[in-house]
């Protein structure tokens, strides 16, 4: 009925006599959602007319942590246009989904090629991750490298339990730092 050229008030009117009931804040938004996406922009020759569909920033930024396939508002036409006018996303896509293979093939030997190729974008958030990985670079190599972690711990059910114990051995210990507990994935 949108693209029909029907206007909000009479699509309104006409679910209402389908037996709609219910507040039409809910149809009116859906609508306002509908036309943002979809924005028509005449060009100079006045004939002819472009669709233009609108990518909302938040959709974009899915495409960070989640694969394509999973973002519903972006198809791969979509995506790759977003690639072709902002080049800079491109690069920022790449590099992260790199550092999450990295992750996934528990390969730390490329952790400092990708460190490099990562300062070499220059994207200030992006270099401040890398300083953080570069000053706790033995860690996060063995991170990789190694199949443990305390994440069984801190996901328990007892995990207050388990902080007080904590908290106990470190008082004994008279140490500043609590114990580390480990798990084998």
């Amino acid at each position: 009925m949108l693209e029909a050229g029907m206007r909000g008030v009479d699509i309104i009117s006409k679910i209402q006599d389908m037996c709609y009931r219910n507040s039409d804040g809910t149809v009116r938004h859906y609508i306002t959602d509908w036309k943002k996406r979809r924005k028509r922009l005449y060009v100079s020759d006045d004939e002819a007319d472009v669709i233009v569909e609108l990518v909302e920033r938040k959709d974009v930024f899915k495409l960070l942590f989640h694969s394509l396939e999973k973002v519903e508002r972006i198809s791969k036409d979509i995506f790759d246009r977003v690639c072709a006018e902002y080049p800079c996303f491109q690069n920022l896509n790449v590099i992260i989904w790199e550092f999450r293979d990295l992750l996934k093939a528990k390969n730390p030997d490329e952790l400092a090629s990708w460190i490099e190729r990562a300062k070499s974008l220059k994207i200030r958030e992006i270099d401040s991750f890398v300083e953080g990985v570069k000053r706790d670079y033995e860690a996060v190599f063995n991170a990789i490298k190694f199949n443990y972690s305390n994440g069984l711990a801190e996901q328990a059910e007892n995990n207050k339990r388990v902080k007080i114990l904590r908290g106990e051995v470190q008082k004994e210990q008279g140490s500043s730092t609590p114990p580390t507990i480990l798990y084998q994935s």
